[in-house]
């Protein structure tokens, strides 16, 4: 890792509600010092090096990325662009992370999203491992640890390094596509999230809906280029014109899903959530009729269904939550 914290190739967060990581168990006589030490180092296929203290201190080092699309030049924009990116990547993290426990540990817990502006305003505490957002979560977790025997008490969210392990493979499976790509849809995706728990329905129908329309699309091309393999008379069945018009606006989501419907590509149950997700994205855009918290459940699994239908993101947990009291905003850098 980086030898300076203020480094500007390295960004992270902090896990809240207070977490756990790996490691031996937590005793009472556990300092400020005991909790920052890390207990787990990754580096990703693209050369990112992670590491993970034991109070959930998530800290990333971007200077070695190998991805051509992440501009190294000192304009402002490329230097937004890297910034928005790594952003982006932290939230894929996230994401990786959630989908890991949920499937190891057979249970959900509440989920996080790292923005701009807490990105920004994380940084200029210039990583100081004793700044203030640090020292409460170190506080709680030693308070927590004096509750650790009962389980009814405790409220630290434990994560073990078989989970650790099997998120970062699902960070690396998730770049093997495009970095850059799967950082967005883990944004968007981890955004609606974080939208809905907020009771914000309405935004977080619009960002689910954003994934749900990309997914149908990538199945319609994928549908597209298996009926173009079928040859007529030594030609393909679809040439560039009317490629050009099966991708125009005449085939809305509603014929897509029409037709995809039909052809046996999606199933029924997904054909039916698809129709009332996008009824009820239209009552919201056209008519300005408010969503309810059901609608926008539904939007949000559908769009998680569908990244793992399609291939372009494996993620896997539910909008359910497990101490809807705490706080539900980690501490970045």
């Amino acid at each position: 890792m980086a030898k300076s914290k203020i480094d500007s190739n390295i960004g992270g967060f902090y896990l809240w509600p207070p977490s756990w990581v790996v490691g031996r168990s937590l005793a009472s006589s556990d300092n400020h010092n005991s909790l920052i030490k890390c207990v787990y180092k990754f580096e990703f296929d693209c050369k990112i090096e992670m590491e993970v203290s034991s109070h959930g201190y998530f800290l990333c080092n971007f200077a070695n990325i190998q991805d051509g699309k992440i501009g190294t030049s000192k304009d402002v924009e490329d230097i937004m662009e890297k910034l928005i990116f790594r952003m982006r990547f932290l939230n894929l993290i996230l994401v990786s992370l959630y989908t890991a426990y949920n499937r190891i540990e057979n249970t959900v817990v509440e989920k996080h999203y790292v923005d701009i502006n807490s990105y920004y305003s994380a940084r200029s505490m210039n990583f100081n491992p004793y700044n203030a957002s640090s020292s409460i979560q170190q506080h709680h977790i030693l308070e927590a640890s004096l509750k650790m025997q009962n389980p009814a008490t405790s409220y630290l969210t434990i994560y073990s390094e078989e989970v650790l392990i099997e998120a970062s493979h699902l960070v690396n499976k998730a770049c093997k596509q495009s970095i850059t790509k799967s950082a967005l849809l883990s944004d968007i995706i981890l955004h609606a999230f974080h939208l809905h728990e907020k009771n914000h329905f309405e935004i977080s129908h619009t960002a689910s809906w954003a994934i749900i329309e990309q997914c149908l699309n990538v199945l319609w091309n994928k549908y597209i280029n298996g009926q173009n393999a079928k040859l007529t008379i030594n030609q393909p069945l679809i040439s560039s014109e009317r490629r050009q018009k099966l991708a125009g606006r005449d085939f809305s989501a509603s014929v897509i899903s029409e037709i995809l419907s039909l052809s046996g590509d999606i199933e029924h149950e997904i054909y039916i959530k698809i129709n009332k997700a996008r009824k009820d994205r239209n009552d919201w855009l056209h008519k300005l009729i408010q969503m309810n918290k059901k609608s926008s459940a539904l939007s949000l699994n559908l769009a998680a269904e569908m990244l793992r239908k399609t291939g372009l993101l494996d993620v896997e947990f539910t909008i359910e939550l497990i101490k809807p009291f705490l706080i539900n905003r980690p501490n970045v850098v």
